[in-house]
């Protein structure tokens, strides 16, 4: 009767609908963990954003129950001028915006924007409790979201889970294509491997996604899915259909699929744990290199100032150094130690005892050191070092693979090659600043340059560089003003030759502090005629002409009031640095001491000596 029914409505069905039979092999392709990655969209992509489900939303949020019925993410108010500004600014806006949840073993859903959520927080998501569950997610786990491009649907495969479906569909009396595309026109996008709910009769009943066409994930939203298009449905039998030897197979490859991903996960979290780990050990190489080259020959083996170190483990040691040799060379002794050998520290600080402080790099060893004992304190990884290591497949089967991104600061600066070039090099160099005053230190700067290409960064190159920036000082670079003059050219675009900075390229700008003199006073008299009631023209032809425009009887005035302001203001500044001073020696009180200046006509040394006449007279 079941097989009737749908074959009156024209579905493909298999004749022997009703003879037991087992499940077909499940090829690679339709597994959803191991889905091919699509196309970027957007250059949108947000990892550890934390999942809420509705229910968990809804006491700050308010009623959701719209986005609980579809299938849609609710993302923070904060994301919509990030993506609709992308016009305004003259880069493409793919339409509609498909997202793609990853969730944190890797299973994948893929959805549209419901809406951009006012006080939703700019790290959580929400979305609707079915989706959630269908995707293992827990409220509050932290998810990856990616802007993503589909395809159209033009096929899908789906398996009921309960022989109730037909029931469903009989009862209904439509059609299954009609009734099918009816549920489906609700949905933004599907999945493989996913399970979605179709309503029949006021009831809910689920059905697997098996098989999509043209891709793993296709879109449904914005398209008239009853008109516009053809759209094929094909299903497998329910798993009540099937009997018991089949049944217990398929349970037992169920297992046997859940034994392999748990071994894969382990497998991943342990190479993760291992390119975590080699990240440290390069960092601290490279650190450690830096600190030596800084350090020069000052190795702790000889000189006229000694230190002892008071390292994170509770042991110590000893150098001896020469006055006025860098602080960098306490901190690569310091790395040679068989603590740091064995922690691999990210970096250290080293503090003095007495004025407690943290001595900076940029600092010298004096002998106010000598026989002194510093601390060594250990800085931790930073926490972001994590986000680097990033989910991907890596073979056909339902199995995640850890991939590291750049580790080392060379690296990060390659790949701020990206579209917002200057920001991400910005960025960097901010992460490098760990006084936050708008520097970094020369000496790693050059460090980074060298491991970037040592044959075009040399010393002499660097320095014609800096000096034609004029962003530096003691040392310090001020790295936002240097990246906008070296930005200013095209030499340092993306995709640019860097040989350009060479001295095969352009020449580097000078600027002559006479001429820039010059153009200062020539406005300055342009303005003053400008203020004067001249045209601009004419103030021009007027100063080009050596004209200068005669003080006006009020700029005179104004020009005397501020000259006794001044003459009146370091009178008191004098007055009030007599007044501290004969307190300090006598120690009585103010009022006194300005009454006893009055009567000396504010000489100090006669106020003090009427002062000690008065101390001795009372004695």
């Amino acid at each position: 009767e079941i097989r009737s029914a749908l074959l009156v409505a024209r579905a493909r069905v298999d004749a022997t609908l009703s003879v037991v039979r087992g499940y077909p092999p499940l090829p690679a392709q339709l597994q959803r963990l191991s889905t091919e990655r699509f196309p970027e969209a957007n250059e949108f992509v947000k990892h550890h954003m934390m999942a809420l489900s509705t229910v968990e939303a809804a006491p700050f949020l308010g009623d959701l129950s719209r986005l609980e019925e579809s299938d849609k993410i609710g993302l923070p108010f904060e994301f919509a001028d990030e993506l609709y500004g992308r016009a305004g600014r003259g880069q493409d806006l793919d339409l509609p915006l498909l997202f793609e949840v990853t969730s944190q073993v890797g299973r994948k859903v893929h959805c549209a924007i419901f809406d951009f959520v006012q006080g939703l927080p700019p790290s959580c998501v929400v979305l609707p409790s079915w989706v959630m569950a269908d995707a293992c997610i827990m409220d509050r786990e932290p998810v990856r979201i990616r802007g993503v491009k589909l395809d159209l649907i033009s096929f899908v495969k789906v398996q009921p889970h309960s022989v109730d479906f037909y029931h469903a569909v009989h009862g209904s009396g439509q059609e299954v294509n009609c009734l099918l595309t009816e549920s489906l026109s609700r949905f933004s996008a599907l999945t493989e491997d996913s399970s979605v709910p179709i309503e029949i009769l006021g009831q809910q009943h689920w059905v697997q996604v098996v098989e999509l066409q043209p891709q793993a994930a296709v879109r449904i939203i914005d398209c008239d899915v009853k008109h516009d298009f053809e759209f094929r449905v094909d299903f497998d039998p329910a798993p009540d259909l099937e009997d018991e030897a089949t049944t217990k197979e398929r349970q037992e490859e169920l297992c046997k699929r859940g034994r392999e991903r748990s071994e894969k996960h382990e497998a991943q979290r342990r190479a993760a744990e291992e390119q975590l780990a080699e990240i440290r050990r390069r960092h601290f190489e490279s650190l450690r290199e830096l600190f030596e080259d800084m350090a020069g020959n000052e190795d702790g083996a000889s000189g006229e100032v000694e230190v002892a170190l008071r390292l994170p483990n509770g042991t110590s040691m000893r150098g001896k150094f020469s006055e006025g040799a860098s602080v960098a060379a306490l901190k690569s002794i310091a790395l040679r130690s068989e603590w740091a050998q064995v922690r691999e520290p990210w970096g250290m600080q080293i503090t003095m005892p007495y004025p407690r402080r943290i001595v900076q790099d940029t600092e010298f060893i004096t002998k106010s050191m000598h026989r002194c004992t510093l601390t060594v304190q250990e800085e931790q990884q930073p926490e972001d070092l994590l986000s680097k290591v990033t989910l991907g497949p890596l073979d056909s089967g339902n199995t995640c693979n850890c991939m590291v991104a750049a580790d080392t600061e060379a690296a990060d600066l390659v790949e701020a090659t990206k579209p917002d070039f200057q920001s991400s090099v910005v960025a960097f160099f901010r992460r490098l600043d760990r006084h936050g005053d708008g520097s970094v230190c020369r000496e790693e700067v050059a460090h980074i340059l060298r491991i970037l290409d040592d044959r075009i960064w040399s010393e002499q190159h660097l320095d014609r560089v800096l000096a034609a920036s004029g962003m530096t000082y003691g040392g310090q670079i001020f790295y936002e003003g240097f990246l906008d003059w070296l930005f200013a050219g095209s030499f340092l675009e993306p995709g640019s030759n860097m040989m350009a900075l060479d001295k095969s390229g352009p020449a580097l700008p000078t600027y002559s502090e006479r001429t820039l003199r010059l153009q200062t006073k020539v406005a300055y008299e342009v303005q003053r005629f400008v203020q004067a009631g001249f045209e601009i023209d004419d103030a021009q032809r007027r100063v080009e002409a050596g004209e200068v425009l005669q003080d006006t009887v009020a700029e005179a005035s104004k020009a005397q009031e501020q000259d006794t302001a001044r003459a009146g203001t370091a009178a008191a500044e004098a007055r009030e640095h007599q007044i501290q001073c004969i307190m300090g020696l006598s120690g009585i009180h103010r009022d006194a001491v300005l009454q006893v200046l009055q009567d000396a006509e504010w000489d100090t040394e006669a106020a003090l000596n009427l002062i000690f006449d008065a101390n001795l007279a009372d004695e």
